[in-house]
């Protein structure tokens, strides 16, 4: 629809400066969700040798995004910078550090493929009742795609996110670039288009 092109611009404009803003206003917040869903992905993926630090980075990296895309929220409201690798979750070493503390998740350094690997196994259950099924059903729909893959792949495949290219190393990658790149238009996304259209016309205005 025309609406995502005419709002492309003018939010592009905006969104890289306006959104260090927001996540400074986000700096206290409640870290229930993202914890949470750092154990359901350890605890889903146990099985697999090739899942570790990396991997569940960017599972959690493409479920926030891609339910943002669809719903116009993420799940755990976690942001994102641009890394060399690709997009970064900010706080998601130290909610390990803590929930390594409080003895629900185990990090571990093992090899793998003749390369080092930091991987994660859950010791405790996921509080799934945090969340909708919308959010607990993507995530899991992540999981299945990256099932088997290696940390390389999934770090360039992030290449291709519009956001990383946009932003510079070490800049907060905005959730509503979610909206301007190539997928399915749903009415829930040009509500939100709309939304984030009109908001952005105020601002470029003042």
């Amino acid at each position: 629809p025309a609406i995502l092109v005419r709002m492309r611009h003018s939010l592009l404009k905006v969104l890289f400066t306006t959104y260090p803003q927001v996540v400074e206003m986000m700096s206290e917040r409640d870290w229930s969700k993202l914890d949470e869903l750092i154990l359901h992905v350890s605890s889903r993926c146990i099985g697999d040798a090739s899942f570790g630090m990396v991997r569940l980075y960017k599972i959690l990296f493409y479920a926030d995004f891609k339910h943002y895309e669809r719903y116009g929220k993420s799940i755990t409201g976690e942001n994102y910078i641009c890394a060399p690798q690709g997009p970064v979750p900010c706080h998601v070493e130290k909610r390990l550090k803590k929930l390594n503390q409080n003895g629900r998740v185990s990090v571990e350094t093992r090899t793998f493929h003749g390369k080092k690997q930091l991987a994660v196994f859950a010791l405790d259950d996921a509080k799934l009742d945090l969340f909708g099924g919308s959010e607990i059903a993507l995530v899991d729909e992540v999981i299945r795609q990256f099932e088997g893959k290696s940390a390389t792949y999934v770090c360039e495949l992030s290449h291709d996110f519009l956001g990383w290219k946009l932003a510079k190393i070490g800049e907060n990658i905005p959730y509503p670039v979610a909206l301007l790149g190539p997928a399915e238009i749903t009415p829930q996304k040009i509500a939100v288009a709309n939304s984030l259209n009109a908001r952005a016309t105020e601002l470029l205005a003042n």
